[in-house]
């Protein structure tokens, strides 16, 4: 796809078997630059799951083809953050959604990450 940065080059995600590749390569010259390199998600959480059932899971499954999920665990909560890998830029993603579960392991706050502007979103009831 055309890179958001730069005229004259074309941004990429390449899948293999174990391996993500984020990256960007010249129209003029055909040198690649990698950008990121993330271990593919064999295993699916029990959190990663239940986020992909929320709407913002949902949304982010209808809005891109490629998407990436981290959990952090916390004290009590875990946070399960998905990028959209299609677009980078100034070291991270520009599209994400973190998704907070509490102790029960009930989803209770939503955020939605992009271009530099987080929106909270209520609770799913």
């Amino acid at each position: 796809m055309p890179s958001l940065n730069h005229l004259l080059f074309w941004d990429f995600v390449i899948e293999t078997d174990c391996r993500i590749f984020i990256g960007h390569r010249g129209i003029l010259h055909s040198a690649l630059t990698l950008k990121a390199d993330l271990p593919k998600q064999q295993f699916v959480s029990t959190f990663t799951e239940k986020a992909q059932q929320t709407f913002l899971g949902q949304f982010f499954h209808l809005f891109t083809p490629y998407s990436f999920f981290e959990e952090h665990w916390e004290d009590n909560s875990v946070k399960v953050t998905i990028y959209d890998l299609r677009y980078y830029s100034n070291q991270h993603f520009i599209h994400s959604a973190t998704i907070i579960f509490d102790c029960d392991q009930v989803p209770s706050e939503y955020y939605l990450h992009s271009m530099g502007r987080t929106l909270k979103f209520a609770a799913e009831s």
